[in-house]
């Protein structure tokens, strides 16, 4: 009788945590959410999607789905759409994961490199992550650059406001370049310059800025 009781109870428990993995509302979760389309407009150079460690080279209007980590060589840049409204260039040298695709909040996943990305109303908000920080803004278009080597990141919003949440501190809402060192905890946030312009990024910023639709420069 004990080993049935303990069978019933190890299904009962097994079967709440695949609910809640999946976010059923049942076990707790927010119901099933439908996720939006997400593909690979266009790439130059080496491009390639990284689905549960077998990785494959991406080719253009190839559609990706939530969990994969799009990556871009020495010599590669990317542009990928998700739904209506989110549009991200990808620099050389960069990693970004598609953790969230859903409609009411696009989380991404920047391990390294930089991305210029624009969300517009069609989207709730559009989050991206690092190890310690996540940057959220509602419309507007907003460069970030994680300089994994230096545990360092660098949030320029453009002609937008966001609200950078950072480990073990209060939500901050900023308008104006930061970089956020994230060695520390907290993070130390302080005042940073930024130019689309520079020698050694004007040829992506150009190249993306096309791409996400950002046209109003204010740097």
């Amino acid at each position: 009788m004990s080993d049935t009781r303990f069978l019933f109870f190890f299904l009962a428990l097994f079967t709440t945590l695949i609910g809640a993995r999946f976010g059923f509302a049942w076990a707790g979760g927010q119901g099933w959410q439908p996720q939006m389309s997400a593909v690979v407009s266009e790439t130059v150079g080496t491009v390639t999607v990284d689905r549960a460690g077998k990785i494959r080279a991406v080719k253009a209007e190839e559609p990706l789905i939530r969990g994969e980590i799009i990556k871009t060589g020495a010599d590669g840049m990317a542009f990928i759409t998700i739904g209506p409204g989110v549009r991200i260039a990808l620099d050389e040298k960069t990693d970004l994961v598609l953790e969230s695709l859903r409609p009411d909040g696009v989380r991404l996943h920047l391990s390294r490199g930089r991305i210029l990305a624009a969300s517009h109303p069609h989207v709730d908000q559009l989050t991206i992550k690092t190890a310690k920080t996540e940057t959220m803004i509602l419309e507007g278009t907003l460069s970030i650059v994680n300089y994994d080597f230096l545990q360092t990141v660098a949030i320029a919003p453009l002609n937008t406001t966001v609200r950078l949440s950072l480990h073990g501190s209060e939500d901050l809402w900023k308008n104006t370049p930061v970089h956020v060192l994230e060695t520390s905890d907290p993070p130390i946030v302080s005042s940073a310059a930024f130019s689309l312009t520079s020698p050694d990024v004007k040829k992506f910023y150009d190249w993306a800025k096309e791409r996400v639709g950002f046209t109003k420069e204010s740097f």
